[in-house]
């Protein structure tokens, strides 16, 4: 059976609380032998769903206007012991951390509590580190808050390692 350019046409339709959706999906039938890959955000392909490992750089760093880093600044020295500061508005209290190495992985990974308000408070904390990361190693800290299990705010940056 000959096949058109455009080989297959599958209409998905499902019944949501708001309505009707239907999804197209096509598949070129010059690809009809060729395994289907997909593709990365980063435009690359791959066959299989590829892991997030703590040698992959993270995403564009953010910053929320409701979580202030003040220290340690971008490329400063953090280990164990280190005092991290700034505000942070949480209205449940909670300032969850997030600190991973390239190379060793995640180093922090808890919460702390802070002053419980909508607008902007000061907080000041002692990271301590989960496991000794490799001196000198770029780490990525990331500091946010959560709502109803979901992250709704999120600051983070480039540190070294020691």
């Amino acid at each position: 059976m000959k096949y058109s350019k455009l080989l297959t046409l599958v209409i998905i339709a499902g019944l949501l609380t708001a309505g009707v959706v239907i999804v197209l999906v096509s598949r070129d039938s010059q690809n009809t032998n060729q395994p289907q890959s997909d593709k990365t955000k980063s435009g690359q392909t791959s066959s299989a769903a590829e892991p997030n490992t703590a040698s992959q750089l993270p995403g564009p760093l953010v910053t929320s206007p409701k979580i202030t880093i003040s220290s340690p600044k971008k490329g400063e020295t953090l280990k164990s012991g280190s005092t991290v500061s700034g505000t942070v508005a949480s209205p449940d209290g909670k300032l969850y951390i997030l600190l991973k190495g390239s190379q060793s992985g995640v180093l922090a990974d808890y919460s702390v509590n802070v002053t419980p308000s909508g607008t902007n408070q000061p907080f000041s904390f002692t990271i301590e580190l989960e496991k000794n990361p490799k001196t000198g190693e770029t780490g990525y800290l990331e500091l946010y808050t959560m709502q109803n299990g979901l992250k709704v705010e999120a600051s983070d940056l480039e540190v070294k390692l020691e």
